[in-house]
């Protein structure tokens, strides 16, 4: 705590863990619920009940040393792994598996922040690695968030990139709004990126979430700018009862240009071969359990359905016409994911 000698203490009103103290009643304000720090408890019941111990009135577990409380509700935690199976048509199994730890805290009724942190490793050509591939490579990501909302729903997915990277903590706002930054390493890519994604959710049954990496904000932007690696991803997907959801999403990874032009698919922009085989633009439809089980395929999509293109051909020309392959191949993508979530 703070000494004082021959003044008044009123002046010194943030005391113990930087909270608002005060000297009329000796309680600490914490935003959420008031501490009394001669007694070591909170005057009220705890607001997540039992999910934050059995003792609804003791303050960081009664180890306080140890553990602190900065919103004066203890976070929520989560964990999850997950791989994803993807025979396609041009022979062999694309795979990749993915391990995310994510934590959320209530700021109060209507907003919270959260982080995530994973890994993931690719081989076979999944998108994110080079195009025929049979080695692996892999992402190393973190994502931070700050969410706005009300009401509440049993959770839709909260999803930072595409289709690709999910968080272990759903969204249970009712109608919500989020905006947040991601950070990520791609070993094919050789290089860090960060990209911005915003995120919608409406009435607990519908959500629509879209990254990118560009920077100018009045295109929904403030990434780094740079258009390579996780260059643009969305998802739209509905609630269908019974904790079930159906979802469309578009992924795009796109490895770095030598030199951008202005968007023209007579004149694409100049990459080397590493780096256009990085180059892929594909289309899923998933279908996810409250098992954590998903099922539904995905395809490499024609130029005419490219979002990327649409992108790059009205609001964003500078950044140029990557080629990607026209072939299409058909995925049959079976996704296996468990966790466990806890406060």
């Amino acid at each position: 705590n703070i000494s004082y000698q021959n003044g008044s203490p009123n002046i010194l009103r943030y005391r113990f863990s930087t909270k608002f103290f005060d000297h009329e009643t000796g309680l600490y304000y914490y935003g959420r619920r008031f501490y009394d720090p001669i007694w070591g408890r909170w005057l009220n019941r705890d607001p997540i009940e039992e999910q934050g111990g059995l003792n609804l009135y003791a303050f960081c577990g009664n180890d306080a040393v140890n553990w602190w409380d900065l919103l004066g509700m203890e976070p929520e935690f989560g964990i999850m792994a997950g791989l994803v199976l993807a025979p396609s048509t041009r022979g062999g199994v694309e795979m990749s598996f993915n391990l995310i730890g994510s934590a959320r805290w209530d700021a109060c009724d209507w907003a919270t922040f959260s982080a995530d942190i994973g890994v993931s490793v690719l081989r076979g050509g999944m998108i994110g690695a080079p195009r025929g591939a049979n080695g692996k490579s892999y992402n190393m990501f973190a994502n931070v968030s700050g969410t706005v909302g009300y009401g509440d729903s049993d959770g839709l997915p909260f999803s930072f990139n595409g289709s690709q990277w999910v968080s272990a903590l759903d969204d249970t706002y009712g109608s919500s709004a989020s905006f947040g930054q991601t950070w990520y390493y791609n070993e094919a890519l050789g290089e860090s990126v960060r990209m911005a994604n915003l995120r919608l959710q409406g009435g607990g049954i519908a959500f629509l979430n879209y990254n990118n990496d560009i920077w100018n904000p009045l295109r929904l932007g403030f990434g780094d700018g740079g258009d390579r690696g996780w260059t643009g991803g969305a998802m739209l997907g509905f609630a269908v009862g019974g904790g079930q959801t159906i979802a469309l999403a578009f992924d795009d990874f796109t490895g770095k240009a030598t030199n951008l032009k202005s968007f023209d698919p007579q004149n694409p922009n100049e990459q080397t071969a590493s780096s256009r085989a990085l180059n892929q633009a594909q289309w899923s439809i998933l279908a996810t359990g409250v098992d954590g089980m998903s099922l539904g395929f995905s395809f490499d999509s024609p130029d005419i359905l490219n979002a990327q293109h649409w992108i790059h051909s009205t609001i964003s020309k500078e950044a140029g016409y990557f080629s990607y392959p026209q072939s299409f191949d058909l995925r049959i993508k079976m996704q296996g994911s468990f966790g466990e979530k806890r406060r």
